[in-house]
């Protein structure tokens, strides 16, 4: 019987990752954890990370009463890029040595057991910093304009945060769309990478402006809003008055009352004006339109900066985040696990 308990005891290994820690003013640090590295169950496989995304989602879960205690002690990040290290007995997509990329919790660790419907090849023709910049910023995006603003060719939209880590591809995805317009509202230290690197038709720079969106006659049919949230400006009011008839306003962000409606909307499925506040769900079919649009040059990934796994370089780079001033997205590269 003992030797039957120690057949079916998972295989541990000690990895590097940054966890959940309150012992610092992040509320992060890179510690030493235990992570199986026995072959994965039926529908996962282990992943050696390479590099992990850097997202509001990270440090926004330490406010949310009835999960901060919780994480203690548990890894950050959730998208990565990296290369599989093994797979089930019964796995039929991927195999060991295949490059992908991803959605999973706490990605910031050297290895990690991750389901396979939340992953996919990574695009051949961008690095693994790249890759690991675009799985939950991607989906969002993709979400946004395809499946909540029922973006179709020769559509105009404004996207307001242009150039963040979520704006940026809304960007690049609404022109691969066929919209006709596109204008990005973004500050003016950034308008001319909005308009000459990503290809915005018009660029709005809100802060010459007072925090104003465009004033034109020209309506639009989706409007993309990464900005508007509890701690940020809301620029939904005004927003909503640029709207054609039939428009549609799509936040990823919202204040407790907007939560209340998406609850709301999700328990109905019934939907109240023409404003719409979602979570975007990273899953792998998305992961392979995303790729696509990369390998035929539609959508570019863009790195603000790539983060060496140190913790006061990852502190810094939280703060930037926190400040809204990224151009893109950052991600934080992963050692490779030592040899033995």
């Amino acid at each position: 019987m003992g030797n039957e308990k120690n057949k079916n005891r998972k295989k541990m290994k000690m990895i590097r990752a940054v966890v959940y820690d309150q012992t610092t003013p992040l509320g992060m640090k890179i510690k030493d954890i235990a992570a199986p590295i026995s072959p994965p169950p039926n529908g996962f496989v282990n992943i050696a990370v390479v590099a992990a995304g850097i997202n509001p989602a990270d440090y926004k879960l330490q406010s949310v009463p009835i999960l901060k205690n919780k994480i203690i002690g548990k890894p950050v990040g959730i998208d990565f890029a990296g290369i599989v290290i093994s797979c089930s007995a019964n796995e039929s997509v991927f195999k060991i040595g295949d490059e992908v990329y991803g959605e999973s919790r706490g990605t910031m660790a050297q290895i990690i057991c991750v389901g396979v419907n939340s992953i996919a090849l990574k695009p051949k023709n961008i690095s693994f910093a790249e890759a690991a910049s675009l799985p939950v910023a991607g989906s969002t995006a993709l979400q946004a304009l395809r499946d909540h603003g029922k973006l179709t060719a020769g559509g105009e939209v404004l996207v307001i945060g242009a150039s963040g880590g979520c704006g940026f591809l809304g960007v690049q995805m609404a022109k691969a769309f066929g919209a006709s317009r596109v204008v990005g509202v973004c500050s003016s230290k950034n308008s001319l990478w909005v308009k000459e690197t990503l290809g915005a038709d018009e660029v709005h720079e809100y802060d010459t402006t007072g925090k104003h969106l465009p004033s034109t006659e020209k309506k639009f049919d989706v409007i993309y809003d990464t900005v508007t949230s509890s701690h940020d400006h809301n620029f939904e009011p005004e927003g909503s008055k640029l709207l054609k008839k039939k428009g549609r306003y799509v936040l990823i962000n919202g204040g407790a009352w907007k939560m209340v409606s998406m609850v709301f909307k999700l328990i109905t499925r019934i939907n109240f004006g023409n404003s719409t506040l979602f979570l975007s769900k990273v899953n792998r079919a998305d992961l392979e339109t995303i790729k696509d649009m990369v390998e035929k040059n539609q959508v570019k990934p863009f790195l603000d900066e790539e983060v060496p796994f140190e913790d006061e370089k990852i502190e810094k780079a939280f703060q930037k985040l926190k400040s809204r001033r990224t151009r893109g997205k950052m991600v934080v590269l992963i050692p490779p696990l030592a040899q033995e």
